[in-house]
């Protein structure tokens, strides 16, 4: 039963990366859907990204997922496709990991996971195209019976393998000498092969690592983590982006609630879209208001484009007649959207350039846009912590300056431990 409702999903799907109806498989919490997104928006921005992992009943757990479960379920969707032997790849280096952090792991011991990206076949973008390197540092807190890992991704344009390999070896040539003589020099290998240094041999490797990446060592690092969204030249930008993800988020909260699989993955289609333009400064000063109403104007353009000439099916003429106002303004904005991405090299690049078996630009409609990291990063899409106040408590907090999903006003919305509330229509969508 579960696999027949996998492939109806699957046939729902606009084949991006961002695939919303994936939540009506495996539940998501809005926190979750909130980090998720914004873990998208800075592998655009190629800032560095991070979450909370620990060890709960002997499994690895971030936010309430089983990482391991998550990396299973990624292998299952792949299962016969040309990503299989990468997600098989990547759920070896998350259990490795796991039974690292459950069974061997001492407190301040750190873990290196290499994370290059895989083949244009695979859909990581061709030679040329905007191909992601990862590499992703695994600190271990350990107090009594408590075992924490706070793990770190830094994406960059692509390292060539051995360069990546090389840094490992200048900053810790004794640790890594067993796992350098059994490398290969292969995508697969390194994200299924983490590298376990002991908290005595890691020195001040981080600030040098971080130097051989171009950074001003280890702090700049911190630093990118905790303002990737601001912009120094945009005091508009750090608003402007919270309020996308945050309406995002509660709109596909709306649509999960309401079991709709074709109108989630149309909002991730477009979330991917307005956020390459985000992080190439298509939307430079702009207010967090006039970026909502971009977002929800080319959202509702593409959902009439779904329903109505998906497929090149003419719909019937009597909704051609109803519909006429609203026709004319969804082919207004989907020529103008078209019109702009055929002079945004910048943005293409970035759309072409994906993963898990996405298209190149001639699918810029229906292609993929998002993660390219091993299974850790693409799980953790929907367990990441990123600060974003998920709570399990009683109390309310607000999202400020988000558009309604149901009357489309920009409101503060409420938020409890079971729902989201527009304080205007009343409306709401589960928190869970």
């Amino acid at each position: 039963m579960k696999e027949l409702r996998v492939r109806s999903l699957e046939h729902e799907r606009s084949h991006t990366d961002i695939e919303f109806s994936d939540y009506l498989i495996y539940p998501g919490s809005l926190g979750e859907i909130r980090a998720g997104i914004e873990s998208w928006l800075r592998e655009a921005l190629i800032a560095p990204f991070s979450y909370d992992g620990s060890i709960v009943d002997g499994r690895f757990v971030a936010f309430d997922q089983d990482m391991v479960v998550m990396a299973e379920h990624g292998l299952a969707e792949r299962v016969g496709e040309v990503g299989q032997a990468r997600a098989e790849a990547d759920l070896e280096g998350v259990d490795k990991i796991h039974r690292w952090l459950r069974d061997e792991a001492k407190d301040g011991d750190l873990v290196v996971l290499l994370s290059p990206p895989g083949s244009e076949r695979e859909g990581f973008g061709a030679n040329g195209q905007r191909r992601l390197s990862f590499t992703q540092f695994g600190i271990v807190t350990i107090q009594g019976n408590d075992r924490q890992i706070r793990m770190i991704s830094i994406p960059e344009k692509e390292v060539p393998i051995d360069n990546h390999i090389g840094r490992i070896k200048q900053v810790w040539e004794e640790p890594s000498f067993v796992w350098r003589s059994k490398v290969k020099r292969d995508d697969k290998w390194l994200v299924s092969t983490p590298l376990f240094i002991k908290r005595e041999e890691m020195g001040d490797g981080l600030d040098k690592y971080a130097s051989l990446q171009g950074k001003n060592g280890w702090n700049q690092i911190e630093e990118e983590l905790k303002n990737g969204l601001a912009l120094k030249e945009d005091e508009n930008a750090m608003q402007r982006r919270r309020s996308l993800i945050d309406t995002i988020a509660w709109q596909v909260r709306r649509y999960i609630d309401e079991k709709d699989a074709p109108r989630l993955n149309n909002i991730g289609l477009v979330a991917r879209i307005v956020m390459a333009r985000e992080a190439a400064g298509k939307y430079l000063k702009w207010d967090y208001q006039r970026l909502l109403d971009e977002y929800e104007e080319i959202e509702r353009a593409m959902w009439f484009k779904k329903k109505y000439v998906a497929k090149n099916i003419i719909a019937k003429a009597g909704e051609w007649i109803v519909n006429g106002a609203e026709a004319s303004e969804a082919w207004r904005v989907i020529r103008r959207l078209q019109g702009q991405l055929r002079q945004e090299a910048d943005v293409r690049e970035m759309l072409m350039g994906s993963s898990c078996g996405g298209g190149g630009f001639d699918e810029l409609m229906s292609g993929r846009f998002g993660a390219q990291g091993n299974y850790l990063d693409v799980a953790a899409n929907r367990a990441l912590g990123l600060q974003m106040n998920e709570t399990t408590s009683t109390s309310s907090e607000t999202m400020k300056c988000v558009k309604c999903p149901f009357c489309k006003e920009t409101v503060d919305a409420e938020v409890t431990s079971d729902k989201i509330t527009c304080p205007k229509c009343h409306e709401s969508a589960s928190r869970s």
